[in-house]
């Protein structure tokens, strides 16, 4: 099963004014049920404890893999699943990626209100398709770079908050910028991240 399946057009759906917010928490549901498949601790976990920036780089890596099986289909246009002018593949990791960076959030205790108070600063400034993707992996892996304490060193080092917190935004800027290059509105961006969620509650339902 994938977003094909889903019939439902998801636009109609769209709220301006809480759709960051209404995705953080469908993730939330999601995630509920992903904590006890995956056996994770509890969260929130620090950003200061080992295991809060073990799990945090892991799923720092889930987003940039699911950006990489999208960027696929631009390298290598027969990987493209083409339906009614939409690459379908694309952009089902596109909606991958911004699950896994939702859920980022969730298990560092981040709330909605960060990505509203964000996205206002929010400004899509046009690059190639290459460039874009390229940059949106370069800025998740600078959130990693902010966590210090390494698993080979005896001290913790204590999170500069501020600096995570504004790496934790420009990625999110870099994966709406990645959307935007590929036509994406938010009300694509909401029906694209809908459409999957549905398709991840099919899957924990039947046990996929």
């Amino acid at each position: 099963m994938n977003i094909l399946d889903i019939g439902v057009d998801e636009r109609k759906n769209f709220n301006k004014d809480t759709w960051l917010t209404d995705m953080y928490n469908k993730q939330m549901e999601i995630a509920i049920k992903y904590k006890d498949i995956e056996r994770m601790p509890d969260w929130p976990m620090s950003i200061d404890s080992r295991i809060g920036q073990v799990w945090g780089k892991d799923f720092i890596n889930r987003v940039n893999e699911e950006l990489m099986e999208s960027f696929e289909s631009v390298i290598d246009p027969s990987t493209s699943v083409i339906v009614d002018g939409v690459d379908i593949h694309r952009s089902e990791e596109l909606a991958d990626a911004l699950h896994f960076y939702l859920e980022l959030l969730i298990i560092w205790g981040i709330k909605p209100i960060f990505l509203e108070t964000c996205y206002k600063e929010y400004e899509y400034k046009e690059k190639s398709i290459n460039d874009t993707y390229v940059m949106a992996v370069y800025k998740l892996e600078q959130i990693g770079m902010k966590l210090k304490s390494k698993p080979w060193k005896q001290d913790m080092i204590k999170t500069d908050v501020t600096q995570l917190r504004n790496a934790l935004k420009e990625a999110f800027f870099a994966i709406l910028d990645v959307f935007r290059v590929n036509g994406d509105s938010d009300e694509d961006i909401w029906d694209l991240y809908t459409k999957k969620n549905a398709v991840n509650q099919f899957r924990q339902k039947s046990n996929y």
